[in-house]
């Protein structure tokens, strides 16, 4: 892939992105093309061409004029396009067939407040202990068949929830699998989804108080399950506590950018970086890409109609037909049966049926990747089976439709994962036009590695690794019977380099490339390879650029490109490649510079705030003393005039008093 070192804002962000941890990689879908090892080089320049598509896709940038390669690869890219468009556009079926069959999800992990953890692992380790003792008949238990399964799925999602909850530290060497669960499930790493799984368990540990034996049964069905569901409460207010500190600061970051819009739009632009790769640091990314595979037509048909019964009675429960009589467990598990038989619809029915309605197919295998395969599917089939297959109702038509419809799911479970380990040699499946394989291209320092993903609906035959060259041999063939001769020169191929790499072939699943006759295409149904077992991770350390498909003689005939090509062409990759983290890295720096003078402008921006709020608190508390005095001088004035009013009424009431003193003194003297 020609990567040129970014120029743009956009290019700044996409750079940022890939160096703060997101994986360099081009997804190119590639058509099956005719005639025998041409197709090997056309399935070669579909990924070449893609993932140079790819690149001026993410970057903006087209290749240099001066560099004569890209010409060239201009050239190669067009004459490929050509020979899509004779071959009936299969690049652009693969493409659209891949749209609609891989789902992407990104996604952050959230964390959870340390309360809600501790409290979560608590009452994880309240659910194993109280399963052991109920299993083992403690404390006077007295389990049915449905309480024991109770109890097994107790100390399961016991386990789930301390993968949750716990900190990968706590695992250790076990910390994989709490990102292969966040992998699968990325509707857990949310805290909303993780509140989801806790009301659920806890509404079932509620439910079975109604089924406890005696009293000390009861308070401890009471204590899991309504902790659980408290618990599940504190994280939904924690999601939306979060969210509002997260607008918050969202916020104060586009104050900070008004702040510093005079100071370019170049300091706007690492600002945003800054902002981008604080909140990447801050949070684990999480980006999952998973292939939809379809279950055998006859297995999707039988789920369907299981899935239609099972909805059918669980409503028909409701109303206590047929002197149903449930319990509150049961009238509960009624109501996640309806759930379940919803999403079972979905996933079992046709796709098309869902496109008009807000396509919630779509939306499923987002939340959760793993229904995306049948492994998943299976074992999602066979917890409902086996949930429904262990409750008894007190009616026997009940128990009958119970056991039929769980047992039914169960049947459907073992179906799915027997399709999936086991090579079916009579098994057919219809290929529309062209059969599609997915590409994956990964770029390291050294080399480029490309692998195949082979999955359940594709016939992909003798794909397989060459250990020390770092390439996957994908050999497919049009749907066309191949001749003879394309048979031998691929039959010639696959020798050579199986005898040269045969000791690591051997650890592959799968059958052995010595224990086959000839060479198998893609119009042969009678045998079919599951090659997910391939991993790559025991080969990394022996991959090298050292040769390229077959020898440098059928590589000019076969138009791929000759040893020294391929490493000319890594070399000149990873010097552009090497350019463009330098310009990542200096536009990290200059942006960790940017933050911080953008700190220090807040800083000083807060200091004259307070000193303000300071000045105008000093000004108010003047007032107001001021004020306070003219009240008090107010007062004063207004006793000092209350006092001489009350004297002078004194006086004159002494002064009428003497008058009528005098007056007497005088009537008293005419009378005498």
């Amino acid at each position: 892939v020609e990567v040129q070192p970014p120029s743009s804002a956009g290019a700044l962000q996409e750079s940022l992105e890939s160096t703060i941890g997101q994986k360099m990689a081009g997804v190119v879908a590639g058509g099956m093309l005719s005639n025998g090892m041409n197709s090997v080089a056309q399935v070669f320049l579909d990924v070449e061409v893609g993932a140079i598509d790819a690149g001026k896709d993410a970057f903006a940038e087209e290749p240099t004029s001066g560099d004569k390669q890209g010409e060239d690869d201009d050239a190669w890219g067009s004459k490929t396009q050509q020979d899509h468009v004779a071959n009936g556009g299969s690049l652009e079926k693969a493409e659209d067939f891949a749209e609609k069959g891989l789902v992407v999800v990104r996604s952050f992990i959230h964390k959870s407040h340390c309360t809600v953890t501790l409290m979560c692992l608590v009452i994880a380790a309240g659910l194993v202990a109280s399963s052991v003792i109920g299993i083992g008949g403690g404390f006077g238990a007295n389990f049915k068949p449905l309480q024991y399964v109770h109890a097994i799925y107790n100390i399961f999602f016991a386990g789930l929830i301390v993968l949750l909850d716990g900190e990968k530290s706590m695992f250790g060497r076990l910390g994989k699998y709490q990102l292969l669960l966040f992998h699968w499930l990325p509707c857990l790493s949310t805290m909303r989804g993780r509140a989801l799984l806790h009301v659920y368990v806890g509404s079932l540990n509620l439910a079975m108080m109604s089924n406890a034996s005696n009293f000390f049964w009861w308070v401890v069905y009471l204590s899991l399950g309504g902790c659980l569901c408290l618990a599940g409460v504190l994280l939904v207010a924690h999601h939306h506590a979060s969210a509002c500190c997260r607008r918050r600061k969202q916020r104060a970051v586009e104050r900070a950018h008004a702040m510093a819009k005079d100071a370019g739009g170049a300091s706007k632009e690492i600002s945003n970086q800054v902002h981008g790769a604080v909140a990447w640091g801050q949070a684990e990314v999480l980006e999952i890409r998973v292939f939809v595979r379809s279950n055998h037509f006859t297995v999707k048909l039988f789920c369907f109609f299981i899935a239609l019964g099972l909805m059918f009675f669980s409503i028909l429960g409701f109303f206590n037909l047929f002197h149903a009589l449930f319990n509150p467990f049961q009238y509960l598990l009624g109501v996640y049966n309806i759930m379940f038989a919803f999403v079972m619809l979905i996933l079992d029915g046709q796709a098309s049926w869902c496109e008009k309605c807000g396509d919630p197919r779509k939306k499923i295998f987002r939340a959760a990747p793993i229904l995306a395969s049948e492994v998943g599917r299976a074992a999602f089939h066979f917890y409902v089976g086996s949930i429904n297959i262990v409750m008894m109702p007190d009616s026997i038509f009940w128990q009958i439709v119970y056991g039929s419809l769980g047992g039914s799911l169960c049947l459907a479970s073992f179906l799915m994962v027997s399709a999936v380990v086991k090579i079916c040699p009579t098994e057919s499946i219809a290929l529309e036009a062209h059969a599609f394989c997915l590409f994956y291209t990964c770029a390291y320092d050294d080399f480029y590695l490309f692998y195949v993903e082979a999955y359940s609906d594709f016939y992909l035959f003798y794909a397989y690794l060459q250990s020390t060259a770092g390439h996957v041999l994908a050999l497919t063939f049009d749907p066309a019977a191949p001749s003879d001769q394309e048979g031998k020169l691929a039959q010639s191929v696959l020798s050579e380099e199986y005898e040269r790499h045969g000791e690591h072939m051997d650890t592959l699943r799968g059958p052995k490339l010595s224990e086959l006759n000839r060479a198998r295409f893609a119009n042969a149904p009678e045998l079919r390879f599951c090659l997910e077992g391939c991993k790559l991770s025991c080969l990394l350390t022996l991959l090298s650029p050292s040769r390229s498909v077959g020898s440098p003689s059928e590589a000019m005939s076969t138009g791929m490109p000759a040893d020294e090509d391929l490493m000319a062409r890594h070399q000149r990759t990873n010097a552009e490649a090497k350019k463009w983290r330098e310009a990542a890295e200096t536009a990290i720096s200059e942006a960790t510079v940017l933050g911080a003078e953008l700190e220090a402008l807040r800083r000083r921006h807060d200091s004259l705030r307070k000193r303000k709020e300071a000045r105008e608190e000093r000004h108010h508390h003047d007032a107001l003393s001021l004020a306070a005095s003219q009240a008090a001088e107010a007062v004063k004035v207004r006793l000092t005039n209350q006092e001489a009013m009350a004297r002078a009424r004194a006086e004159r009431r002494r002064l009428q008093e003497e008058l009528e003193l005098q007056r007497a003194a005088t009537e008293r003297r005419e009378q005498e």
